[in-house]
């Protein structure tokens, strides 16, 4: 009898047995955070700022007769059209009597008006700039935690090998996280955040002063009628559709099909430990008048950077670097001597005019490094920026006409090369939201910090068009896809001359009132690569061809227990080999969350097999409080984890996680450094977290 298979098949249809009703917690988070993951091969995605404002706003709900853009966008479970339509109603019909007057907003289903229902409320008054003082410091919340994690076994970094006497990691591999912040609503924040990665030092060697990582926030808004927001130390920056710098949480395709526009306040706070890409120093937004304010903002910080050569020819002795790093860890000598290695210098500022139907935004920003940036000499790389100093302007707008919603951003570097994104929003009818994005950037664009919406990393070397669609043919049902068309002019890393990709998506959807979820899902990218050289002096191109088939069930059996279920295939076409690589995963997630205990715990199981790292399956995973990952499954074997989270009484909380994973085909996990001589990897996690209000 094969056990292997009847555990698998009891997986997989077990929760189909069980009847209940429920409420559910929207997913959507989840999705965009694996797709952003899947595009930049990284397990890697750290903005804790999407679950800080959901957070805030659960403690104090968003009044929607006084909520704007901004506001609406910050709860990011609504889309471009849904917040067009809010706004719209609230124009024509005045303020909401009702929170129950959602119903009639034009493109709003039932399904998005419970998902934020615990985030808005409708008011009969409102206090805006009159909040006092004493309010504002002493009546938000409180927060002290701290987070330690490990690995075991050790990594072959923290092992003295036979050809030397010493570790090449310098530090433990422990990793401690440490964070302080006060936040009244989303209108006062300030805190301090410390990390130490695994492998660096503490207390000890570069790190003196203990952690390797510490950053600092102030950030107020709205709590005065003319400096509309103020930023200290620590904050994001975001402009337009991201042609110029945009530093917040920046999501490319996924199965939200219409939600393809850069939409975050210019300025945020920053209570993250991502050790790039955010500004340090100070910033602020004037409100002149009703329609037109001013930011300004100022940067001056340390990045890492790669330093190759010191030029000794020049008179003045010049250091070139061949990349920057955002890596953030710093645990070899090597990694140590790149550490803050330069010095960046930003400033600029944005002019926005608005009005109840349009608005128009001058951009415009300065960098100065102090070291130039010089790149290994490739083909592929000759437009990329090199220098010390960058100068970029742009102009982004939108304006709504009828039922259509247009918006988009055209930008010039010091070069005059200019790269333009334009896109259109709309409701074809009750049922159905089309979305239109063209992306023109030019091979010769220079921009450092751009994150537009885009196949490939970066602003530069890219033509492309994308369609989306969502339609609802009848009520609990729902039809997203997108088909995404690029070219790109000049080669890429791997792709030794011009080449073009194609993109497409489409997920059915059945939801149930919040309490069951269906979805089956396929995407389909093709793009061209280099083929084998063979006996050629130079590559050749073909096409690479990748296919992903998704199955996903979401059962809320009642109100303490939720059980989630999802396969997923991928194939992969290489150009040039005949056989066909796959891959294949299966898991079981069960959250259970009673409301009366102060006990919770989200677990799964999950069994992969791929035949390599490019046919691996990224999937979210629940984690501790304001910590989130989403490995990559790849290899053959199984991976479950626990998560439990106790709160005895009010002010603490206490959460414990374990997690293993267990390779089938091999004896060691990981390569490098990171190798672990074991066919289990096992990781483990303390969180303890103190609030007050």
């Amino acid at each position: 009898m094969n056990w292997n298979k009847i555990l698998i098949t009891f997986l997989v249809f077990w929760p189909l047995l069980l009847v209940a009703q429920v409420d559910s917690i929207p997913q959507g988070a989840t999705d965009l955070l694996e797709n952003v993951a899947e595009d930049s091969e990284t397990e890697s995605v750290d903005d804790n700022t999407i679950f800080d404002a959901l957070e805030a706003f659960r403690q104090r709900p968003l009044d929607l007769n006084h909520a704007d853009e901004a506001d609406l966008q910050s709860l990011r479970l609504l889309s471009d059209i849904q917040i067009q339509n809010i706004l719209r109603h609230r124009d024509l019909n005045g303020d909401f009597i009702s929170i129950y007057e959602l119903q009639s907003v034009h493109q709003l289903d039932l399904e998005t008006i419970r998902n934020i229902l615990p985030f808005v409320q409708v008011q009969a008054d409102f206090k805006d700039y009159h909040i006092s003082r004493k309010e504002l410091f002493t009546g938000g919340k409180n927060q002290l935690l701290f987070r330690w994690n490990r690995t075991l076994p050790l990594r072959k970094g923290y092992v003295a090998q036979a050809d030397s006497l010493e570790p090449t990691y310098l530090g433990d591999p422990n990793r401690y996280y440490f964070r302080y912040r006060y936040q009244y609503d989303n209108r006062l924040s300030y805190g301090l955040t410390a990390e130490k990665d695994p492998g660096e030092p503490f207390f000890t060697q570069n790190n003196k002063n203990g952690f390797d990582f510490y950053s600092f926030h102030f950030f107020a808004d709205r709590i005065h009628p003319v400096f509309k927001a103020i930023a200290l130390g620590d904050y994001q920056l975001n402009m337009g559709q991201g042609l110029i710098y945009y530093s917040g949480f920046a999501p490319g395709k996924s199965a939200f099909v219409t939600s393809i526009r850069r939409s975050s306040p210019v300025l945020r706070p920053f209570a993250s430990v991502r050790e790039a890409q955010f500004l340090r120093g100070a910033a602020t937004t004037i409100k002149i008048n009703k329609k037109i304010e001013f930011t300004a903002f100022a940067s001056y910080q340390r990045n890492d950077a790669n330093v190759t050569e010191v030029d000794t020819l020049d008179p003045e002795n010049e250091v070139f670097v061949s990349s920057l790093l955002i890596s953030g860890l710093h645990r070899t000598e090597s990694e140590i001597e790149d550490k803050h290695a330069i010095k960046n210098t930003i400033i600029g500022g944005v002019l926005r005019r608005k009005s109840r139907k349009w608005q128009v935004t001058f951009n415009s920003l300065y960098e100065h490094l102090s070291a130039s940036l010089r790149r290994k000499p490739k083909v592929y790389n000759r437009f990329y920026f090199q220098g010390n100093q960058l100068f970029n302007n742009s102009i982004d707008y939108s304006f709504s006409l009828r039922k259509f919603y247009f918006f988009g951003e055209s930008a010039i570097d010091q070069k005059g090369t200019s790269a333009h994104v334009a896109g259109m929003l709309t409701g074809l009818t009750r049922y159905t939201d089309l979305a239109i994005l063209y992306r023109h950037f030019p091979k010769g664009y220079e921009s450092l910090h751009s994150a537009s919406f885009a196949e490939t990393n970066g602003t530069i070397n890219e033509q492309g068009l994308y369609v989306g669609l969502d339609i609802k043919p009848i009520r609990k049902w729902t039809i997203s896809m997108y088909h995404d068309v690029w070219r790109h002019p000049w080669l890429r890393f791997k792709v030794d001359a011009p080449s073009s990709g194609s993109e497409s998506l489409i997920r059915v959807r059945y939801y149930l009132r919040r309490n069951l979820e269906l979805y089956v899902q396929a995407r389909k990218e093709v793009k061209e690569t280099n083929l084998p050289k063979g006996t050629e002096a130079i590559h050749r191109l073909g096409y690479k061809s990748l296919y992903r088939y998704r199955i996903h069930f979401s059962k809320k059996l009642n109100r303490s227990l939720q059980l989630r279920t999802r396969a997923e295939w991928s194939r992969l076409a290489l150009p040039g080999i005949e056989e066909l690589e796959s891959g294949f995963l299966l898991y079981q997630d069960i959250i259970y969350h009673p409301w009366e205990s102060p006990i919770s715990l989200t677990a799964r199981v999950a069994f992969f097999d791929t035949d390599s790292y490019a046919t691996g399956i990224y999937a979210y995973e629940n984690n501790m409080l304001y910590s989130f990952s989403i490995p990559s499954y790849y290899e053959k074997g199984m991976r479950s984890y626990i998560n439990i989270r106790y709160r005895p009484f009010r002010p603490w909380t206490f959460e414990l996680r374990w997690a293993a994973t267990l390779l089938n085909n091999q004896n060691e996990i990981g390569s490098g450094n990171d190798l672990i001589d074991s066919r289990l990897r096992t990781d483990l996690g303390l969180q303890i977290r103190y609030t007050i209000k």
